[in-house]
């Protein structure tokens, strides 16, 4: 006759008993069947005690026509448990013939235990972003907006003159479009007039409240006409670099008629008889007209004017965006580059991590790319493919990258070159 200790069957509270009486039997087989008896009612005694009713808490997993694969989670922390059983049934399926298939099936059971280290973290990501943001809704157009900015435009009436000047620097030798150029809807003259000159058409120390131009043929209107002047030592131009530090003087809408007509300064310009003046002529128009002011011009011995007048725009970011570029530029592009541009950063936010331009092939990789700066005062550009890309760096000063228009070119050859010893 063999016995064996009832461990499974049972919790843990009456393990102790249990395995005393095992040890006994082993030896006193005369009292075998009194105390299995006293087993049976003791356990039954225990079991009425400590598992009672709802002491036992039974979890519904699977049920028949249920998905066969799914994750189940039993009571938490807070409940404490000794034991789990499992009931587990099998049966063929009735609705499919034969009702038992032919071949065997694996079935795995795992129960894991949280040992409170974690080997993944459930990460989420929005499912779109506008200006760096992710919100609930978003309203968006599918054809370009625009947003107005009004300004104001002032203008001025002299109705008590008491005494009025009018000076007349050269004589008409030749004609030019500039510095009214409205074929093009952009346009910036700066015009050189010496001291001696201003002094011989008569111009002595004091206010000057407007300027006039001898016009020959029609235009159009011109936005935000400014005129901006300045006192210099410059006795003409040595570059082709635009001067700064101008005052304004006069802004406004403008149309001018043919002869002699002009502007009245909202804010007059004194000359104090010995400098140089130079005078900034600059308008932005939308779209380009398709007429163009002719004005009457002198020819001097001296560079006396700069001139600009094209189709060129800027834009403004103020927030996280970008613009696309028009049409693919660089489907041609194989072993040389060079992309220039000119860029002016904002003083209050500048150096900041920011990418200038960018290119990138269909599969994502960088192919162009500059930060200009990046947040370390660093100049970058990367050119490459989809096998990776090159980067060069240099640190720049603030002076080229904010308060400031300055002209950039970034410039790849991939075209070795032989070495060469003299």
């Amino acid at each position: 006759m063999s016995f064996k200790c009832l461990y499974p069957l049972v919790f843990g509270l009456l393990k102790p008993v249990l395995g005393y009486i095992c040890v006994k039997l082993t030896t006193m087989l005369s009292y075998i069947t009194k105390i299995f008896t006293l087993i049976t009612v003791y356990f039954i005694a225990t079991l009425a005690v400590y598992a009672g009713p709802g002491d036992t808490i039974k979890v519904q997993t699977f049920t028949f026509g249920s998905p066969q694969d799914a994750w189940f989670e039993l009571p938490g922390l807070d409940v404490d448990v000794e034991k789990i059983l499992m009931k587990y049934t099998l049966k063929c399926n009735p609705a499919q013939s034969p009702a038992c298939g032919e071949w065997d099936y694996l079935t795995y059971t795992y129960l894991y235990e949280h040992t409170g280290n974690l080997d993944s973290t459930l990460l989420t990501h929005p499912y779109f972003t506008a200006n760096g943001a992710s919100p609930d809704e978003l309203n968006y157009s599918s054809t370009p907006t625009y947003t107005n900015v009004p300004s104001w435009q002032y203008s001025i009436v002299y109705d008590d003159t008491i005494t009025y000047n009018s000076y007349q620097s050269g004589v008409a030798d030749s004609y030019a479009f500039y510095p009214f150029y409205t074929a093009y809807p952009v346009g910036r003259t700066q015009i050189l007039w010496r001291a001696d000159e201003l002094t011989a058409a008569g111009l002595t120390p004091g206010n000057i409240t407007g300027m006039d131009f001898e016009i020959n043929s029609p235009g159009d209107e011109m936005k935000h006409l400014s005129i901006r002047m300045k006192s210099s030592v410059l006795t003409e131009f040595v570059s082709n670099v635009f001067e700064s530090g101008f005052t304004e003087v006069y802004n406004q809408n403008t149309t001018f008629d043919l002869g002699w007509d002009g502007v009245d300064f909202t804010t007059p310009f004194y000359w104090d008889g010995l400098s140089n003046i130079i005078i900034e002529i600059t308008y932005d128009n939308t779209t380009a007209t398709g007429l163009s002011y002719m004005t009457s011009m002198t020819t001097t011995p001296y560079f006396s004017l700069l001139t600009s007048n094209t189709n060129d725009k800027y834009v403004e970011f103020l927030t996280p965006d970008y613009a696309d570029v028009i049409g693919n530029p660089l489907s041609g592009l194989s072993d040389q580059v060079t992309v220039a541009f000119w860029s002016q950063g904002n003083a209050d936010f500048q150096p900041q991590n920011g990418t200038t331009f960018e290119a990138v092939t269909s599969s994502g990789a960088r192919v162009l790319n500059s930060h200009t700066p990046w947040s370390d005062s660093n100049v970058y550009w990367d050119a490459g493919d989809d096998g990776g890309y090159d980067r060069i760096n240099k640190a720049a000063v603030a002076a080229d990258y904010e308060a400031n228009w300055t002209h950039w070119a970034f410039t790849k050859n991939g075209i070795p070159v032989p070495a060469k010893q003299n």
